[in-house]
This record gives C-alpha cells, sequence and structure tokens, in this order.
C-alpha cells in the first residue's frame, strides 16, 4: 500500500521597508543672508555621490533620503564645508560660511561706437574715496573679485571719463558705453547753419510767390 503524505511547506521572507524622509540643507552667510548657488553633494556611506545639486535664492536646498548615513558637502567659489549625518527622520542640516570672507564678481565691460569693444581703457574702482583696484580692459572687459558693498567705477578713455557707483551684492556686469557724441560748440554752429539755410529757402520762396501773383517790390 502506497502512503501519500502531503507536506506543506512554509517560506519566510525577511523584507525590510526602507523610510524615506526630507532632508533640508541650508546654506547662510554669518550675518543671516542666504547663499544662493551654493553647490550641495550628497554621498553614502560608501562615498558613493547619490545627488548634487545647488541651493535656490533662500539658500536651500531640498531632497528625500533613505534611513543612513550620509557626507554632505556644500561650497560657494572658493569657500566649502561639510557633515556627517545619520538620517533617521525629516532632517535640517545647516551650513555657515563667514561673511568677511563674502566675495562678488564685478565684471566691467567698456564700448565704443556701435558697441565696438574698447582695448585699453583704464577701470578703477573707489571705496570711500579711496582706490580699491585698478585694470585696464581686454577684450573690453576687465574683471574685480571684490567684497559685497558700494563702489564708484571710474572708466577713463582718452581724455574722456565716465562714471557709475554700483552696489555690489551678487556677481554684476557693469557697462559703460562711449560714444562720441557731438561737441557743443560744434551744434550750436550747425543749428545757426540750419536757420540760416531754412530762413534764405523761406525768402526765396516768398519772393518766387510774389512775382507769380505779379507784385513788385
Amino acid at each position: 500500500m502506497n502512503l501519500i503524505r502531503n507536506e506543506q511547506v512554509l517560506l519566510k521572507l525577511n523584507i525590510s521597508i526602507a523610510h524615506v524622509f526630507q532632508v533640508t540643507v541650508e546654506v547662510v552667510w554669518s550675518d543671516g543672508k542666504p547663499v544662493p548657488e551654493a553647490k550641495v553633494v550628497i554621498r553614502n556611506k560608501n562615498g558613493q555621490i547619490l545627488n548634487t545639486d545647488v541651493t535656490e535664492k533662500n539658500g536651500i536646498f531640498i531632497t528625500s533620503l533613505a534611513e543612513g548615513s550620509y557626507a554632505v558637502e556644500v561650497s560657494h567659489k572658493d569657500l566649502s564645508e561639510n557633515a556627517n549625518r545619520t538620517i533617521t527622520g525629516e532632517t535640517t542640516i545647516s551650513f555657515t560660511f563667514n561673511a568677511s570672507l563674502r566675495r562678488y564678481i564685478l565684471t566691467v565691460e567698456v564700448t565704443g561706437d556701435n558697441a565696438v569693444p574698447v582695448n585699453g581703457a583704464l577701470v578703477v574702482v573707489e571705496s570711500d574715496g579711496d582706490v580699491i583696484s585698478s585694470s585696464q580692459t581686454n577684450g573690453g572687459i576687465v574683471t574685480f573679485n571684490l567684497k559685497d558693498g558700494v563702489y564708484n567705477v571710474v572708466v577713463t578713455l582718452n581724455s574722456e571719463q565716465e562714471e557709475k557707483v554700483v552696489v555690489l551684492d551678487r556677481d554684476t556686469l557693469l557697462s559703460m558705453p562711449f560714444q562720441k557724441g557731438v561737441p557743443p560748440e560744434l551744434s550750436m554752429s550747425v543749428l545757426v547753419l540750419l536757420g540760416a539755410i531754412i530762413t534764405a529757402c523761406f525768402g526765396a520762396w516768398c519772393i518766387q510767390k510774389r512775382r507769380q501773383k505779379g507784385l513788385q517790390f
């Protein structure tokens, strides 16, 4: 007699559910101002890059990470900071840069007639009456690496000068056009000549009209 035995096999599966949390990276200056466009790099515990992006205008970058350990690095121009964090819930990671190290690029563009770039123009940057830096244009462009603040920019080309005040609170392009205008004395001469021509033409027209009517002078 053949006996058939039914065997029940029970499989146990260990399924772990990864919890994902919102992570906010905040980058500010020591005076409280946000740092926009700071580069953010997030790596896992093995050093693999998981995410890279930049902060918004408010100095904040938001992402989602699974529970675990991470290395977060932020950089802005030549400044950088890093931190290791273990994520177990919604987390905000804050970084602060020294505001005294905050610098921006001021680009001065000097052009002549028809917006043609001008070489060799002398550009002087002043602050509170003191000369901070100076240089000459190359290809119509010269750049300065300056602290944030208010500056007076003076451009000298041949015997002409132009100046502008700029509030530097971000990387800034300042256009300084030099266009050859008509000298005031020449403008007056042209106006006088034009007036004489108009008067003469009008007189000739009047004479012609009277002759046509048979009038005698």
